[in-house]
């Protein structure tokens, strides 16, 4: 019997070989291609390159590393390998796709904090830092500012300007030539208005009075308790070595340590800085700095930070508020988080309370690690009351209450479309007042004065066991604090008149009110929890009795990852 005829790849119909080819990478592709003009013909085919383009460089469209577009899927795909070559190539996929998760969050919710950033460095840019640094950067520190050069900001230059930094005077200049320019196109202005924040030329004010707007645009967000602003904006390549090489001589940074800062609050009070030796990220604190990120000794820390950081914004941890209420320019990304378990809810008889921490390492010490507190309260709707009323009644009649009421109540949820989150009550203290400083750390306190016996709720589901119904408008009156250590001890307590010296009335559906304090700490971790007496209609004029809402535990707790 004869052999049947052997087989080859020259037999192959198109379709196969392209699946066949399909199945290497982009460089084998490109190797095969070199052997004959078949395999050339198929391995060309640009549905492929699409494939490579978005494996390899996380490209959907055939667009180049400066946005340009080109002609073809390959073409792109080739431009982005000629443009990073050598030990980066490893972490551009990475640093894109972070980015990607950063910018286009900015894009969808600011516009301000979108524009202002940069377009990335070249390679000559990257070695004129290490010439200067004395070091090479990391290739995953390097990866980051190739596609984006830190962020352009008007008070920034103006305090470089200040500063007497070399060549800020004329990039202040140049910018406020390029916002005037821009501020001509209406549905940039309009898309600014539409968004609530002012445009950075609409406020000249520099140092004292009303802070520039462009103080709160950090693309890493920050708080404010009390006098303690802190936001934090990535700098610019050129500015991170000049305010690293000066920090250094004022010995703010470790003298021995080959690091860069790469982001700072606006008045360097809180400080991020990259080891170039190994890539990991810390931030100031006393005693001593702390890790930023986790370590792992892969040499990505600062990557990964940003990784966690884009992937936080897209999932939902952090909204674009106003972080001083006095200041309506002051809307920033709020690093309070808004999601669970770090977000903790209850709901008292149709008062919502909300609490979630944040470490702050700026202000923290040696025995004294220091975390700020936002508290959120609202009044649920009539409907939603009405609801849990009928539940509470059906529970008493079948047994024991569930352990959660419901998600959409209890829950971390956005602030209601079209409300500002931060409203200032208005309200005047009903009494006078003992002071306690317990819950200050940053400047100012909450006043206080002795309060009644509190009568708590059941804590399986939130839910005040004080007779009434629905309540239509209600007022805070007194607050209560149990402060605890690591090991659940209580170490202290407060107790006061009102929050933050105010009095916030709260109506079904209504605004939210949201306030911020600070507490600490002897080690790394605790937790906090508490009840707030609220009457029914206000102090002035009371329509029912009083009852206490609970705020429920939440932690105090320095993070894996700290922004």
């Amino acid at each position: 019997m004869d052999d049947p005829p052997s087989t080859g790849p020259d037999d192959l119909s198109p379709q196969c070989l392209g699946l066949i080819i399909s199945l290497l990478t982009a460089q084998d592709c490109a190797s095969v291609s070199c052997v004959q003009s078949s395999w050339r013909d198929a391995a060309g085919d640009d549905l492929l390159w699409r494939t490579y383009l978005r494996t390899d460089w996380a490209q959907t469209t055939p667009t180049g590393p400066r946005g340009q577009q080109l002609t073809s899927h390959r073409a792109a795909y080739l431009t982005w390998a000629e443009e990073f070559k050598g030990p980066i190539r490893a972490c551009v996929r990475r640093a894109v796709v972070a980015w990607q998760n950063i910018k286009g969050w900015c894009d969808d919710r600011s516009h301000m904090l979108s524009a202002s950033l940069l377009p990335g460095v070249d390679e000559a840019a990257i070695a004129s830092a290490a010439t200067r640094l004395g070091v090479p950067l990391p290739p995953a520190l390097a990866a980051l500012y190739r596609l984006h050069d830190g962020q352009a900001l008007q008070w920034d230059l103006q305090f470089d300007a200040q500063k007497n930094v070399p060549g800020a005077a004329e990039r202040l200049s140049a910018f406020k030539k390029a916002q005037s320019v821009r501020s001509n196109a209406q549905a940039t202005q309009d898309r600014a208005e539409a968004m609530g924040l002012e445009s950075e030329e609409d406020s000249d004010e520099e140092f004292g009075g009303a802070p520039h707007p462009s103080i709160f645009h950090g693309i890493f967000g920050g708080y404010c308790v009390y006098d303690h602003l802190c936001v934090t904006r990535m700098l610019p390549l050129e500015r991170a070595c000049w305010w690293t090489q000066v920090l250094k001589m004022q010995g703010k940074l470790d003298v021995r340590r080959r690091c860069m800062v790469i982001a700072a609050s606006f008045n360097f009070k809180k400080l991020f800085v990259v080891d170039l030796d190994n890539a990991d990220i810390l931030v100031n604190s006393r005693p001593e700095y702390l890790l930023a990120c986790p370590s792992t000794g892969t040499g990505d820390g600062v990557l990964r930070w940003f990784e966690e950081y884009g992937k936080r914004l897209q999932g939902g941890w952090y909204n674009i508020e106003l972080l001083d209420a006095d200041f309506p320019s002051s809307k920033a990304i709020s690093l309070f988080p808004r999601v669970s378990p770090s977000m903790t809810c209850a709901v008292t008889r149709g008062v919502r309370v909300c609490a979630t921490t944040l470490f702050a390492p700026e202000v923290s010490d040696a025995g004294r690690t220091m975390f700020t507190y936002s508290i959120r309260f609202s009044l649920l709707t009539e409907e939603q009351q009405q609801g849990l009323i009928d539940e509470t009644l059906t529970q008493s009649d079948v047994g024991p209450p569930p352990a959660i009421i419901s998600n959409s109540l209890m829950g971390a949820a956005p602030a209601l479309p079209g409300r500002s989150p931060m409203v200032t009550a208005l309200s005047s203290s009903p009494a006078a007042s003992n002071h306690s400083n317990t819950e200050s750390g940053f400047g100012g306190g909450a006043t206080g004065s002795n309060v009644g016996t509190v009568n708590r709720e059941n804590k399986q589901t939130g839910l005040s066991r004080v007779p009434g119904g629905v309540v239509r408008r209600c007022q805070l009156v007194t607050r209560h604090w149990v402060i605890k250590n690591a090991a659940g001890q209580q170490t202290d307590e407060v107790r006061g008149e009102g929050v933050v010296g105010k009095y916030p009335v709260l109506v079904p559906g209504g605004p939210e009110f949201v306030y911020q304090s600070c507490t600490h700490q002897a080690g790394p971790s605790g937790a906090m929890e508490g009840d707030f007496k609220f009457v029914e209609g206000t102090i002035a004029h009371r329509e029912g009795p009083e009852w206490d809402v609970r705020c429920p535990l939440f932690q105090l707790q320095i993070p894996s990852y700290i922004y």
